[in-house]
């Protein structure tokens, strides 16, 4: 392969990555607040779920100390 294919292919490969990589970031900003939204949800779950877990282990080690 001589320099002046070599520069074509890189050339052209780069093009395609830069394309690429707007799809991406366009994608990541189009879906941010769907993404936000989801990450939020499920966090309150798991807190919710946490809290409920710990309330559970707090009502058994009183029980304990009662005993």
């Amino acid at each position: 392969m001589d320099k002046k294919e070599e520069a074509n292919l890189c050339m052209m490969v780069g093009q395609g990555t830069e394309s690429s990589l707007r799809s991406n970031i366009s994608f990541t900003y189009e879906n941010y607040s769907t993404l936000l939204k989801a990450f939020r949800e499920t966090h309150e779950e798991a807190n919710r779920l946490a809290n409920n877990r710990l309330k559970g282990l707090n009502n058994w080690l009183e029980s304990k100390v009662k005993q």
